[in-house]
């Protein structure tokens, strides 16, 4: 099952997908990381705690 991985931006609220920049899981993101938000270009450093991640069907 394939999943999909979200954090709420730390600026406007809105949710925005996360995953590596090689396109790999969360899971191999350092703790925290840094991720810019796709809807208000905020840039901010997140803790793995933070991410929602949902299945995807």
């Amino acid at each position: 099952m394939q999943t999909a991985s979200f954090v709420s931006c730390q600026k406007c609220g809105e949710k925005f997908g996360v995953t590596t920049s090689a396109g790999q899981p969360v899971e191999k993101l350092p703790d925290p990381f840094e991720a810019t938000c796709l809807f208000c270009g905020h840039r901010g450093r997140y803790e793995k705690a933070s991410v929602d991640t949902v299945p995807v069907r």
